[in-house]
């Protein structure tokens, strides 16, 4: 199972959909893709079939810098 993720800029924020198995090895296209989304980013993880436990240790990172997940 792959990881998709799509950036859908708005007028406010910025919103990344990632859908699919998030595992350690996408933390850097996330981090790049939150980066290029600019200071109002949002994580959308509806589509999100799996997540390992390093994943939930990054978005638990990802909330404490102010990232909506």
């Amino acid at each position: 199972m792959t990881l998709r993720i799509e950036r859908i800029p708005g007028k406010r924020r910025t919103q990344i959909r990632l859908s699919g198995a998030f595992r350690s090895e996408h933390f850097d296209q996330v981090k790049a893709e939150i980066e290029r989304g600019g200071p109002q980013v949002a994580l959308d993880l509806e589509e999100v079939d799996l997540v390992d436990v390093e994943g939930v240790r990054f978005l638990n990172e990802c909330e404490a810098e102010g990232i909506q997940c």
